[in-house]
């Protein structure tokens, strides 16, 4: 006896039913759980903001003016309607020369 697909898969329907509207309601949860990541993700970006400037005053204090505004320049501001997308380069544009003073050399670690 050939049995009906629908009659098949009749049993499973509730199933099927449960698994979409599952997954329509996935972009809801993410709604939900954006604005506690926003929030993360705001703290996060003003705790770095803060040790930036930190180590760019200590490199004001031990007069490395480039290091400084290096230093500064490294926090991008971020907007919710942006992805910021980092691409690695072949070389270290940062890193300083060979003969670099042992200060600019610690900088340059840290």
């Amino acid at each position: 006896m050939i049995v009906p697909s629908t009659t098949r898969w009749q049993p499973f329907s509730p199933c099927w039913l449960w698994l979409v509207l599952g997954v329509l309601a996935l972009p809801l949860k993410a709604l939900a759980i954006d604005q506690p990541l926003s929030a993360m993700r705001a703290e996060a970006d003003t705790n770095l903001q803060a040790g930036l400037e930190k180590l760019a005053t200590r490199c004001d204090e031990l007069k490395l003016p480039q290091q400084a505004a290096q230093t500064r320049a490294w926090h991008v501001a971020r907007r919710q309607d942006q992805q910021v997308l980092f691409l690695p380069t072949s070389r270290d544009l940062l890193k300083p020369a060979a003969n670099a003073s042992q200060v600019v050399a610690f900088w340059y670690e840290q």
